[in-house]
């Protein structure tokens, strides 16, 4: 068995999904842009073969990489990437070399937020009220109908870049004066805490695994203020909520893929309103989180439910886990040592964030987890007390 794995060098733990295909007899086929020689060694051993391109973002070289690969080792049975930035080239090339999964055909309805909604609508699922707007004079009359403040969003987008909170008309013109060159989402706007209903589904389409994490504050508020972020993991889901989640798999036949589904949960009506859908892993640390809030291994998990093992798979959700951020740029009342000490026991990871989530994670975060939920917070406010 072939698969193709997009970008296994980052980020830095995906190594593993790599790692375990290896261990079960598959070829795994890296396609980078890193001199192979600079990968780190678990992953150059996991590699059965590799293929260095100039640009990721070159087709034409992803193109001959896979033609290489079929070359050499046959027919390619599976492509993977588990990242949103590479989900529509992932598409276009499974769709060209005809291979099992997400396709040209499925990839709109799970990467542009305004046919989400159709989905969520088709399923009786009722997500926030808003429209494409093409134009300014659109955007007038669907924001004179939701009433300010209204959020802006990409309608194809990763993470919460672009996104805007607008309050009043004058700052929706002035939008639209220097607005990107892309379609653009107006949805009212929601007061609500965020949850999300990640998991794994085997080839029938059945979740084999699910849990829940609740967020601070939104992604937008936290890139646009530059907020220390935390986030945490639930021991037991509330009933509304994985309702909901699994209306959603089932809404979007997902099928031997993990997933990644935000919703609002409203301070007035108290119910859970669907943001958007990703058909991938949870992003930064939160698949190794679910590993240590269950005692589990999902990238292990995954890669046997790509070699064809049916085993059926068990967890219980032991601890709560929490990602705890902080920014160089703030001064803290407390140095990484004393929070050691204070963790020690809750503490079970720490490290340096990738550059590339300095936006949404800071520089540095730490995993904790902890069968006490106020025990973890008890530590967020120590980790992230400022002088």
């Amino acid at each position: 068995m072939n698969v193709v794995f997009i970008s296994p060098y980052f980020p830095f733990n995906y190594f593993h999904f790599c790692s375990h295909l290896s261990h079960l007899g598959i070829n795994v086929l890296g396609i980078d842009q890193m001199p192979f020689d600079h990968l780190h060694q678990p992953l150059r051993t996991s590699l059965k073969d590799y293929y260095r391109v100039n640009d990721l973002h070159n087709y034409h070289e992803l193109v001959q990489a896979c033609d290489y690969f079929v070359n050499r080792h046959g027919p390619i049975h599976r492509l993977e990437s588990h990242n949103e930035h590479w989900l529509h080239t992932q598409a276009k090339l499974a769709s060209q070399f005809q291979i099992p999964g997400l396709n040209n055909d499925q990839i709109e309805k799970v990467k542009r937020k305004s046919e989400m909604k159709k989905v969520f609508h088709s399923a009786g699922l009722n997500p926030a009220k808003g429209d494409l707007v093409p134009t300014l004079d659109a955007a007038l009359q669907l924001s004179s109908k939701l009433g300010y403040p209204v959020m802006l969003k990409p309608d194809i987008g990763v993470g919460a870049f672009g996104c805007r909170k607008i309050h009043h008309e004058n700052e929706l013109k002035e939008f639209f004066n220097f607005k990107y060159a892309q379609d653009y989402l107006m949805e009212e706007f929601i007061h609500g805490d965020i949850y999300s209903f990640d998991g794994l589904v085997d080839r029938d389409g059945q979740i084999i695994f699910c849990t829940s994490h609740v967020y601070c504050a939104g992604i937008a508020e936290i890139v646009q203020g530059q907020l220390d972020q935390y986030y945490y993991s639930l021991r037991e889901l509330p009933p509304e909520l994985e309702k909901i989640g699994r209306e959603t798999v089932q809404a979007y036949q997902v099928k031997e893929r993990f997933f990644h589904f935000e919703y609002f949960y409203t301070h007035r009506e108290k119910h859970f309103i669907p943001i958007e859908v990703n058909m991938r892993p949870p992003g930064g640390p939160t698949l190794d989180m679910c590993n240590y809030a269950c005692d589990i291994d999902l990238y292990k998990w995954w890669a046997e439910l790509i070699a064809g093992d049916t085993t059926k798979k068990s967890f219980n959700r032991k601890y709560h886990c929490m990602a705890i951020c902080r920014r160089y740029k703030n001064s803290y009342a407390h140095t990484h040592d004393e929070i050691m000490d204070k963790g020690r026991g809750l503490i079970v990871h720490h490290e340096n964030a990738p550059s590339l989530f300095y936006a949404t994670m800071g520089d540095f975060f730490y995993i904790a987890r902890s069968k006490d939920l106020e025990e973890l917070f008890e530590l967020q406010r120590f980790i992230q007390k400022h002088r």
